[in-house]
């Protein structure tokens, strides 16, 4: 992509969206008429010193990419780091073609230093500030390798990064850039990968305080029926790691609900809709994970229920005592 594009593709995203130019507003440009036209809706004011570095009617005038790094703009990490990082990932230092697996074990190795360099903090600093909102950059460059792994350990390594990384980023970037593909590897075909998807979906779940509200029904319409046939699994080490969670991804279903639907009482938006009332939308939740329970609690394997017994309490709160002692 060359500076121009990519100086286009900045000014829509600071735009809302907005289309850069039009045609008759592209010849004008090009005519050098109104060399200001990209930037009218723009108020940042370094952005607008970006975007004119980016966007001269003259080739030879706009900045290197080396240059525009160093507006500010841009963190001081993008210079300082992430650059270089970025630009050895799929060629190494030498070059030569690095596989997925080896990004996979590049990052690894190197996450603690990633993190100190995109995201430090200290044990007050809230995630939901965007302290750590760099490390997305990161956690795009991990998942983008997800399906094309081939060595478990790799795709072990991958669930591992995104635990470590979800405790630094904000809760949407939880809910759209790890939980789909905690869900793609709780299917995987390795049995110890898909025990850990599941340990690591309940991890991430757990986590979550702010739920937009395109993720109110989260659990009803994708998690839950997404994990629904893991209690049949063949291999009993899955089963286990269901039943280790189970309890736990109940209290987050039930957390969801209950914060959406205050969320949907404070506002006034008629997009902000949770189907049904909080009744009927917990015995939902509480028909989906009973089934889950049922299963579990009738496997032919005895370590499955033991394991099951010892989240009895937290599933007696979410199914109610009454219920639950049934």
């Amino acid at each position: 992509m060359d500076i121009f594009s990519l100086g286009c593709v900045i000014a829509e995203m600071f735009s809302d969206g907005r289309q850069v130019f039009d045609l008759s507003e592209l010849l004008e440009y090009k005519r050098g008429h109104t060399p200001d036209m990209p930037f009218k809706s723009i108020r940042d004011d370094d952005v607008r010193a970006l975007l004119k570095m980016m966007l001269q009617l003259d080739p030879s005038q706009r900045a290197a990419a080396s240059v525009c790094l160093t507006a500010r703009t841009f963190p001081n990490y993008f210079q300082d780091f992430l650059h270089m990082y970025m630009k050895n990932f799929t060629y190494g230092v030498d070059g030569e073609f690095v596989n997925p697996d080896q990004r996979i074990q590049n990052i690894k190795t190197k996450l603690n230093t990633i993190l100190r360099a995109i995201a430090p903090h200290t044990e007050q600093s809230d995630r939901e500030s965007g302290y750590g909102d760099g490390l997305v950059i990161v956690l795009s460059a991990v998942t983008s390798q997800v399906r094309a792994l081939q060595l478990t350990s790799s795709k072990m390594q991958v669930l591992e990064m995104m635990r470590i990384i979800a405790q630094h980023i904000r809760d949407e970037f939880i809910l759209d850039r790890i939980i789909p593909f905690v869900m793609c590897l709780v299917n995987d075909t390795m049995t110890t990968v898909r025990a850990e998807a599941i340990r690591t979906l309940s991890f991430c779940l757990a986590m979550v305080r702010k739920i937009p509200k395109s993720d109110v029904n989260l659990f009803q319409d994708y998690i839950l029926p997404g994990l629904s046939t893991i209690p049949e699994d063949i291999e009993v080490t899955v089963r286990i790691a269901l039943a280790e969670c189970i309890a736990d991804l109940a209290e987050s279903s039930h957390r969801f609900l209950e914060i959406g639907l205050h969320d949907a009482s404070q506002t006034a938006d008629d997009d902000y809709e949770i189907l049904g009332s909080y009744d009927s939308e917990l015995s939902i939740l509480r028909t989906q994970v009973a089934r889950a329970v049922s299963s579990l609690l009738s496997d032919q394997d005895n370590t499955v229920k033991k394991t099951l017994m010892r989240s009895l309490k937290k599933l007696c709160h979410f199914f109610g005592f009454q219920q639950g002692l049934v």
